[in-house]
């Protein structure tokens, strides 16, 4: 028992120490979505937000380890303790009860997808006791399908399939991030253009990547604390400003997400 109590003792100050120090830390593992580097390619949220996480982990002396797996493996992965961290994350109330937050890094939509050949164009005009939409099990877009009163929700722990479904009519919808919508028509439909969806009406919610660890993992919350603390430095850094306007974000949205740091973080809340 006094073992297990020193090295915790010994890690947690190791983790505390200011990458000054020079002291370093074994790899980090991080989970982000499978073909990242195509995701970072497609999706303006995606791609920024890891451009900015990758920085400050640098500043904080923290050796990211990133390791590409599907959403529904990051998470049994985070649960089972085989990672520390999850990139790219959205934030909900249900995973606010077990998930520990970043902060908020580059803002992503969500909406309701269909095909152009769909003549609805409203939320409102959907016979929601027969249409069928398609969501990632245990997504935020999984909650908020129940939410619009779907009767008929298909989920899946596979992505790609949605989209084939949707192509095939097998699903008449499907709820899912805007930008990353982009990656799916640019390098998983047949029809390879950036609009070979439709959203129907206006994005269903708004809000911001996150990255994630759990409430209860010491570990995890400490290095979300020294995340956020080097996002912090980014923040201020003359370069970062570029690095939102070459993802297509405009000044403003960069000086709304500088703004934040104004303020105490506290306890790594969205």
């Amino acid at each position: 028992m006094c073992a297990i109590m020193l090295y915790r003792l010994t890690l947690l100050f190791l983790l505390l120490l200011p990458a000054a120090s020079g002291q370093t830390l074994s790899p980090v593992i991080i989970d982000v979505f499978d073909d990242h580097e195509r995701h970072c390619q497609s999706s303006m949220a995606y791609g920024l937000s890891w451009e900015l996480v990758v920085e400050a982990a640098k500043l904080s002396g923290i050796p990211l380890k990133a390791e590409e797996v599907s959403w529904d493996g990051a998470m049994t992965r985070l649960h089972n303790g085989k990672s520390k961290l999850v990139f790219g994350a959205l934030w909900s109330e249900e995973r606010a009860q077990w998930a520990a937050f970043s902060v908020p890094l580059a803002p992503e939509s969500s909406s309701l997808f269909t095909l152009p050949s769909n003549p609805v164009l409203r939320i409102e005009e959907i016979d929601l006791n027969s249409a069928v939409v398609g969501v990632s099990e245990g997504s935020v877009q999984q909650e908020y399908a129940k939410k619009l009163g779907f009767k008929h929700i298909y989920g899946t722990t596979n992505r790609s399939m949605l989209f084939g479904m949707l192509e095939s009519g097998r699903i008449h919808y499907m709820i899912n991030g805007d930008q990353f919508v982009n990656y799916f028509c640019m390098f998983q439909m047949s029809n390879t253009t950036v609009n070979c969806l439709r959203p129907v009406g206006q994005p269903i919610y708004s809000t911001f990547v996150h990255v994630i660890g759990l409430k209860k993992d010491l570990e995890a919350n400490l290095l979300l604390k020294r995340l956020n603390e080097g996002l912090a430095v980014t923040a201020r850094q003359p370069g970062t400003p570029q690095k939102f306007k070459q993802h297509g974000f405009s000044q403003q949205q960069f000086l709304a997400w500088q703004e934040q740091f104004t303020v105490d973080q506290g306890d790594s809340q969205p």
